[in-house]
């Protein structure tokens, strides 16, 4: 899928702000003696999903600029621009020069015209050429500078690092000074202005009418120590509008949680801020743009500086690595960055050190990234992960090695006095030397996980997929089917779950599962994510037969699912997985076959069958991207009892002379996932593509320039000082800067192929030279930043008319989202478009149709009314023919005021009503939040001091009010729901529904009262519930039964699953 590049920029802040905040995060000690070397200030690269410019290449750069933190008097400020930088060289318009000197329109086609304008560096040039400025011109390096000069201001030197990152924020979102924001904080705040909890409701009271901002709730500056956490600081600068008279426009972000980073783990999340900036061409922004340093927030405890060399030496060990290129070195400091959890610390003598396994050829390796750590090593993970079980792998990195690590279950791993060891392979080596061979602190030699197996069920197939499926011979009918037996199953279960809300409780869980935090956000009066709304209604009784709002929610939550899948077009396979691809180290498996177990029996609820292995028959493989016909391989399923210990994994054989990895687009056993299928109905018509992948197609065939450099050609006779770490880093920064075509080539790969699949009757669309060479550059592309290959402009535009021709390309219809999918003409001959619109959408309607037939009538439940309803009754019956005095007309004023305050609430709402409002907009939002606090917000009429009734003030209202907790808020949200239900239930639900539940579950029988954190780790189990509702299963004897039964039919063509 195409995704612009975007550069990130990591810088840190000083030490001082580095410690604004009391807590450490991440769980470990800065400054540790014996631990660590002192923290520095400043910190590696981060590549984001394309590019990442590290936090500490800001001190790397050549001495005219600087990111280094700086001592100021002005506590305060965040950035200062320095002084004394060169004026930057033109912007680029050598495109534009070419244009204007040819006029032959044959010679500059239209199609070519588009592409030249899509150039970030000629659209740059044009921006520039196109402004309206006296002379002289502002230039390219004052404008930048510009974007800076509002975060300048003058605040208290005792605010603490969070209170003046979230003022600067407000002021940036907002348009005014920070000292602005300060003043309107202070009165609100006083002495605790410096609390996060005090400070933030501070900030939503002046945040009412004024454009919205990017901060969160306080919780946002608390990490989770046992979970290990961090904090992570980012700004966006964002193109300016032409007449702001500015480059950029600055935006600080609220703080985000999340796992730490080995960086994070060193210094601590808040001394880095990662600048988020708008997709640039290496050749148009001049270097001195990076000139802007970073002052110290607050006073903080003293911490020891280091240099950038040492900092770098500390991760990256120069001496040791100088004969690598510059780009690979530079890409290994996104190890630091790796967002993961840290675990073992094991010692130096622990690391074994082993060789790569090489195939028949005696050069290829056969088990690239993969090793394994002693079954002891793995339990002890487990207990600090807190798992059940001890899973077959674990992905993560040590020291300078990354990959995946298989569990030694056959105790062949060498004793030592632990019984922790862990092997190191050179393919799983990314920065020398050999961890045993290296003095490093704790943090390099612990073990941080970045993920493990686990049982995944049933995967699903994109559309990628289905195209190669297709073309090596998969009939559409095949898919068809199985796209329709989803949707099948999907609203059959539903339907046969609607008169039980525990059975819906089921479904959502099934297909809608969510993955809960331990707190909840909620919008107005319910959880802000729809099925939590769901599960929130269900639990306190609510039916979707008698509740039209309950209804309407799982209707929204149908069409997202259906809207999804199709726009998505993934069709579920039951008969298949997405599992980890580890290499066979006990040797048992020959070449093209594969062992593959599961921890949960797999299931096809279809036809019947279920399992924990599968075993003599044939299967597929595949992994995306899958842009070519071999990206997915027929291979031969074998159970070995050796291997039958490690589950939720598929093991590849080490034998032959080509790994079964690297087949499927390029891959390899460093944590890789593939998709693993057995439905005998796909596969056995499957045909591999006999010529394979095109490994015979070389970069420079595909326009491509290598623009890496010898690291000995920086670093002369191993001299690694800061005029040379100043070259290497520049020069890595400037590459990655660059535009990547990777998005562009994948793009129009696929519609060459749709082109060509409408010309061929849908088949052999991928085997054309055209679409192969394509696909080839994708892949050299997705390496490109680490390998160092450039492509540039010229070049793209050259193999495009080459491989397509110079007529235009049209996007193809089942990619197309939104109202335009649903409207767009398409192709039944591809078998994407007509599986989509075909097949896909009709299954849509008639399930939504269907739904939307059976929403019942609305009318209001009685005991939702009653609390309400009793009360107005009261004043009725005990009225003294009518004359409007004594006790009941104190009860009768009180209830009128009410009905009063929230006609006034939904008046409000009335007006500020919109059209294109929605529950995810976030306009609706706010006015939605406003009308719940003042929901909230009513309180009963107080008896007024002249009333004659002497007993008034001592009403029997007021007294329940006062001793009965929630009384008056029930009352609130029964007269809502009384007067407003057929006007706009949605808006009574939205407003009142908390109360509402409780007063439903109440009328129902006995309730249990839950924390949240609690509920949050709650789930239904789907067999108890059977049981509960009579199914006459017995779970236990079925799952005895199941685990040693063997399934052999003619529906599964002799498959063994058991």
């Amino acid at each position: 899928m195409y995704q612009d590049r975007s550069i990130k920029t990591y810088f840190p802040v000083s030490d001082q702000a580095a410690n604004a905040s009391s807590r450490q995060t991440g769980g470990q000690k800065r400054d540790s003696p014996g631990q660590c070397p002192a923290s520095p200030t400043k910190q590696p690269k981060r590549k984001s999903q394309e590019v990442a410019v590290d936090p500490v290449t800001v001190d790397i750069l050549p001495p005219t600029a600087s990111f280094d933190s700086t001592t100021s008097r002005r506590l305060s400020d965040i950035f200062d621009a320095p002084m004394g930088m060169a004026e930057p060289s033109t912007a680029e318009t050598t495109l534009l020069e070419d244009d204007e000197k040819e006029e032959s329109q044959d010679y500059f086609p239209i199609e070519q015209a588009r592409e030249f304008l899509q150039d970030p560096s000629l659209s740059r040039s044009l921006d520039l050429l196109g402004s309206h400025t006296s002379s002289p011109a502002p230039s390219f390096l004052g404008k930048a500078r510009s974007t800076f000069d509002p975060v300048k201001s003058n605040l208290p030197s005792n605010l603490s690092f969070e209170a003046v990152y979230e003022i600067q924020s407000l002021a940036l979102s907002w348009g005014i000074k920070s000292s602005a924001v300060f003043k309107a904080l202070e009165p609100l705040c006083g002495s605790k202005i410096n609390d996060s909890s005090a400070r933030w409701n501070a900030i939503k009271s002046i945040s009412k009418d004024r454009q919205p901002h990017n901060l969160t709730d306080s919780s946002s500056w608390a990490p989770k120590k046992e979970e290990w956490q961090s904090v992570y600081l980012s700004a966006t600068l964002d193109w300016a509008a032409p007449s702001a008279g500015e480059l950029f426009r600055l935006q600080l972000n609220g703080p985000v949680i999340d796992r730490t980073c080995r960086f994070h783990r060193y210094l601590g999340g808040t001394r880095y801020l990662t600048l988020n900036v708008p997709p640039l061409d290496k050749k148009s922004i001049p270097w001195e743009l990076r000139g802007i340093g970073i002052n110290k927030f607050s006073t903080q405890p003293e911490t020891r500086d280091i240099t950038l060399k040492d900092f770098l030496d500390w991760h990256l060990c120069w001496n040791q690595n100088l004969g690598s290129s510059d780009l690979k070195l530079f890409a290994r400091l996104k190890l630091g960055l790796s967002k993961t959890i840290p675990t073992v610390v094991l010692n130096q003598d622990e690391f074994v050190e082993v060789d790569d396994r090489y195939g028949s050829d005696g050069q290829t390796v056969m088990n690239d990234g993969c090793a394994m750590m002693s079954f002891e090593l793995g339990n002890e993970i487990r207990k600090m992960l807190g798992l059940a079980e001890i899973p077959a792998v674990f992905q993560g990195r040590i020291s300078g090695a990354k990959g995946v690590w298989i569990v030694d279950r056959w105790h062949s791993m060498p004793d030592t006095g632990r019984r922790f060891s862990i092997q190191v392979n050179p393919s799983q080596l990314k920065v020398k030397p050999h961890p045993r061979h290296r003095e490093a602190c704790d943090l390099q030699r612990t073990f941080e996980v970045s993920a493990w197996s686990h049982s995944t069920g049933a995967a699903a197939i994109n559309s990628q997929f289905i195209t190669v499926l297709n073309d090596r011979g998969v009939p559409s009918v095949v898919l068809k089917t199985r796209l329709e037996d989803s949707f099948k199953t999907y609203y059959d279960e539903l339907l046969q779950a609607q008169e039980d809300p525990r059975l819906i409780r089921a479904w959502l869980q099934t297909f809608h599962h969510v993955v809960r935090d331990n707190e909840i956000k909620v919008i107005g009066a319910l959880p802000e994510n729809k099925v939590e709304r769901m599960h929130m209604l269900l639990d306190a009784g609510f039916q979707p037969a008698e509740c039209t709002f309950l209804h309407d929610l799982i209707r929204q939550t149908m069409c997202w699912y259906s809207s999804s899948y199709i726009e998505k077009m993934k069709i579920p396979v039951p008969q298949s997985a997405y599992v980890y691809c580890v290499p066979d180290l006990c040797g048992v498996l020959e070449e093209g076959e594969i062992h593959l177990g599961f921890t949960v029996p797999w299931n096809d609820p279809v036809k019947g069958i279920s399992g924990s292995f599968v075993t003599g028959c044939d299967g597929l493989v595949g992994r995306n991207p899958a842009n070519l016909p071999s990206d997915i391989q027929r291979v031969r399923f074998r159970f070995e009892p050796r291997l039958s210990d490690c589950r939720d994994v598929v093991f590849f054989s080490t034998k032959g002379k080509v790994p079964l990895a690297s087949l499927l687009s390029g891959g390899d056993y460093d944590g890789d996932g593939v998709w693993v299928c057995w439905d005998q109905d796909m596969v056995t018509q499957f045909q591999n593509y006999g010529p394979g992948p095109p490994n015979d197609i070389t970069p420079q065939e595909c326009g491509l320039i290598n623009r890496s450099r010898p690291l000995d050609s920086i670093f002369p006779q191993g001299t690694v000082g800061t005029a040379e770490i100043h070259n290497f880093m520049e020069g890595c920064l400037r590459f990655n800067m660059a535009y990547s075509y990777l998005g562009k080539c994948t793009n129009t790969h696929q519609m060459l192929v749709y082109r060509d699949s409408l010309k061929r009757g849908g088949r052999a669309a991928l085997q054309s030279k055209e679409a192969i060479r394509l696909a080839a550059l994708a892949s050299f592309l997705v390496d490109a930043s680490k390998q160092g290959y450039e492509l540039s402009s010229e070049s793209w535009i050259a193999i495009k008319h080459e491989t397509c021709g110079k007529a235009p390309l049209e996007p193809p219809p089942f990619k197309k989202t939104g109202r335009e999918g649903d409207s767009c003409a398409f192709n039944t001959a591809n078998i994407v478009d007509y599986l989509r619109f075909g097949v896909a959408q009709k299954e849509k309607d008639r399930i939504l149709t269907d739904w939307a037939n059976r929403k019942p009538q609305p009318s209001q439940d009685r005991s939702l009314i009653q609390p309400f309803d009793r009360l107005w009754k009261l004043t009725e019956c005990q009225r003294p023919h009518g004359t409007g005095t004594g006790a009941d007309s104190v009860l009768r004023e009180i209830l009128v005021a009410l009905k009063s305050e929230i006609r006034d609430i939904v008046e409000d709402w009335r007006r500020g009503s919109q059209r294109s409002d929605n529950f995810e907009s976030t306009s609706y939002r706010r006015r939605l939040a406003a009308a719940a606090e003042a929901f909230a917000a009513i309180q009963p009429l107080q008896a007024r001091d002249d009333d004659p009734t002497a007993s008034a003030a001592q009403h029997y209202f007021y007294q329940m009010v006062a001793l009965v907790d929630g009384f008056w808020d029930q009352v609130k949200a029964s007269c809502f729901y009384a007067q407003y239900f057929i006007f706009n239930e949605q808006l009574v639900f939205n407003v009142a529904g908390n109360r509402l539940c409780q007063i439903k579950a109440s009328s129902l029988g006995d309730t249990r009262t839950m924390t949240t954190s609690m509920y949050s780790v709650l789930k239904v189990d789907s067999k108890s519930l059977k049981r509960q509702l009579g199914s006459g299963v017995d779970d236990d004897d079925n799952d005895l039964g199941m685990s040693n039964t063997t399934f052999a039919s003619e529906a599964t063509r002799g498959s063994q699953y058991f």
